[in-house]
C-alpha cells in the first residue's frame, strides 16, 4: 500500500518502528495532515530503529503499548 492510502482510509495510524528519517514518519505526517490520530509504540532507546517513534511521542502521538490503548482512543 502506498502511504497515501494508509493514511487516508483509516481512523488512525500506528507506527511501531521508525528511524529518524523513514517512510513511516511520512505516513504519520500525512495522517496528521488529514486529522487522523497517530499512535506510536516506544522502543529501545539504545537503537536508531526507535528514534522516529520517540520523536512522534514527544510531538504528541499517543504512546501505545497495547491494542487497548488504540481501542480506548476510539471508544469515545
Amino acid at each position: 500500500w502506498s502511504s497515501d492510502v494508509c493514511s487516508s482510509d483509516l481512523k488512525g495510524t500506528c507506527v511501531f518502528e521508525a528511524k529518524k528519517k523513514s517512510g513511516s514518519l511520512i505516513t504519520a505526517q500525512q495522517a496528521l495532515d488529514l486529522g487522523r490520530t497517530v499512535f506510536s509504540v516506544p522502543g529501545n532507546i539504545l537503537t536508531e530503529h526507535s528514534t522516529g517513534c520517540h520523536h512522534l511521542i514527544q510531538d504528541g502521538a499517543v504512546c501505545t503499548v497495547s491494542g487497548e490503548d488504540i481501542l480506548a482512543e476510539f471508544k469515545e
